[in-house]
């Protein structure tokens, strides 16, 4: 009306993405030391390479290859046997982007329900490889199986709780001891 001032402001949206696909491939190795005693600490020191096996077009991972070295300490307490890592990475930057290289832990708790299968859950966390970046946070619950062999299977899900993170995951392991 008359007299009134009309001010015309812009607005902006966001909109969702969702992208799915094979994303990339990690193998490690780790060195355990094992208690003296049923009751003493476990460590367990692993060594990582990322190779860039998703698809970059996809923005499904970097193309570039990372490195990580974790720490990993647990305890057996009768079935349950909970546990902090801590590690840092060496983030491979592309011809455009200089990523961060970054700290990450994690904490939880696995439960032996038999002689050779386990439940697990845990939360973990990892700096942001971009300025600016929310951190990544996730939770995550797993089942693994010891087979005959020594050799151990699993299966992980996961959760994100932060946006830089994942909204799902599901991930699959074989875990195969060298003497």
């Amino acid at each position: 009306g008359p007299g009134s001032n009309s001010i015309n402001t812009p607005t902006s949206t966001t909109q969702s993405v969702t992208r799915s696909g094979i994303g990339d491939s990690q193998l490690s190795v780790s060195r355990a030391f094992f208690p003296q005693q049923q009751e003493g600490i476990f460590y367990e020191l692993t060594a990582a390479v990322k190779l860039a096996t998703a698809d970059q077009k996809k923005s499904l991972g970097t193309g570039e290859t990372d490195y990580s070295i974790k720490l990993s300490m647990s305890m057996e307490m009768g079935n349950w046997m909970p546990g902090v890592s801590a590690g840092y990475q060496l983030t491979g930057d592309t011809a455009d982007t200089d990523f961060n290289d970054v700290w990450f832990f994690s904490a939880g708790t696995g439960y032996r329900l038999d002689q050779s299968s386990r439940l697990s859950a845990g939360i973990d966390f990892e700096q942001a490889v971009n300025d600016g970046a929310d951190d990544f946070t996730a939770v995550s619950l797993g089942y693994s199986r010891d087979l005959a062999s020594q050799a151990s299977v699993g299966i992980n899900v996961k959760a994100g709780l932060t946006d830089n993170s994942l909204d799902k995951g599901l991930s699959v392991f074989v875990s195969i001891p060298f003497k």
